[in-house]
């Protein structure tokens, strides 16, 4: 996040900040971008560090910036919890990823199955179970 009110944050905290300023429409990153601030961009693949100093640059927002450039992508990184886990894959649709015919190659895919256990595991209090036995 290049946005200065909200990028100390980190995880939920930023997710939540991110969240609201959208929500509000206070965001001006996202606005310009939405104004057309990212277009004329070459379709060359951007690191992260590229990512952010074009968008410190134009003033827009580089998550949104690089979330709209994923339906013209022929190669698409991407952790791979974003495939396993069903709340990330909710924002699929969106996207525009057509998964047939796709290859998916998984990094470090020792890690998958450990990962697989926590998209389907959850957690439960002694006082809900005794809630339940009651």
């Amino acid at each position: 996040c290049v946005n200065k009110k909200v990028n100390h944050l980190r995880g939920f905290g930023l997710n939540s900040a991110c969240s609201d300023l959208i929500g509000r429409n206070r965001c001006a990153y996202r606005k310009n971008l939405q104004l057309g601030a990212g277009n004329n961009l070459t379709w060359e693949p951007l690191d992260i560090e590229d990512l952010h100093r074009i968008a410190e640059d134009r003033k827009i927002c580089p998550f949104f910036l690089s979330k709209g450039r994923v339906g013209g992508a022929d190669i698409i990184f991407m952790p791979y919890n974003y495939i396993l886990e069903s709340r990330y894959r909710e924002n699929f649709p969106e996207l525009g990823l057509n998964w047939v015919n796709s290859i998916i190659i998984f990094d470090e895919a020792h890690n998958v199955p450990q990962c697989c256990e926590d998209a389907s595991s959850f957690t439960i209090e002694a006082d809900e179970l005794q809630a339940v036995t009651d």
